[in-house]
């Protein structure tokens, strides 16, 4: 969302890649686009450093990212029931049979979605000429 909040166009409702939900600030007020990061490079730029900051935390956020397992949440009574720092012995399913994966984990800039939405703004920043 930051990335499309920074290179969406200025003053365009922000919404989430392929929905039409706006998105809104604590106060309830609807969020726009800034257009500040025209320049694609400016793109990859922000990629990095969010990845340098994953990579700070080994075992959890860096590495390939994987979503969590349904069959592992289920296993240990459903979605929406873990929450950031809780510790534990969980279930697992049989894939995930070492190591349950109730969340998410791994680098997040290396996530399916965060991929689609860095080709769509790449996409619809290629015309970008750099001023001088």
């Amino acid at each position: 969302m930051y990335f499309l909040w920074k290179f969406g166009v200025k003053d365009k409702l922000l919404t989430k890649y392929g929905s039409i939900d706006m998105k809104l600030d604590i106060l309830g007020r609807a969020i726009m686009c800034e257009e500040k990061w025209n320049a694609p490079n400016n793109l990859n730029k922000a990629r990095a450093a969010v990845m340098v900051l994953h990579n700070m935390y080994p075992g959890i956020l860096d590495g390939k990212f994987q979503n969590a397992c349904d069959k592992c949440q289920n296993a240990n009574g459903g979605k929406g029931l873990f929450q950031p720092g809780q510790f534990g012995v969980w279930q697992s399913c049989m894939r995930h049979a070492r190591h349950s994966l109730i969340r998410p984990i791994g680098n997040v800039v290396t996530s399916p979605i965060v991929e689609k939405h860095i080709a769509y703004l790449k996409d619809e920043h290629a015309d970008y000429k750099r001023r001088v």
